[in-house]
């Protein structure tokens, strides 16, 4: 998400699916939706336990492409640093308008 509000904030257009860009909201309710359930049965219908270990694991996810990597927390910092580094230097060049727009 971080480099999407980067890419914003510097002007350039960057699609977004909303919710899937920043958090696991819609992979949860896509999982209760297979399942049948809904939040208030986790923990009656199945356990905790059970539904962390088949669906909230991000490597279960990576497996299922809902996600593309998984970083260690100890190796967050570096990895955004590297990856700001990169796109510091990164230039776009904006074609100029073809046409302006006419008032009606």
């Amino acid at each position: 998400d971080i480099f999407c509000r980067y890419k914003t904030l510097k002007g350039f257009k960057v699609y977004r699916k909303g919710g899937w860009d920043t958090h696991g909201l819609p992979v949860e309710l896509q999982v209760e939706k297979k399942l049948k359930i809904t939040k208030d049965d986790i923990g009656k219908s199945i356990s905790v336990d059970e539904y962390t270990e088949k669906f909230a694991s991000p490597y279960v996810a990576a497996e299922r492409g809902f996600i593309d990597e998984v970083i260690d927390p100890s190796e967050t910092r570096s990895r955004l640093i590297a990856g700001l580094e990169v796109l510091s230097t990164k230039r776009s060049d904006i074609p100029q308008r073809k046409h302006g727009n006419v008032p009606l």
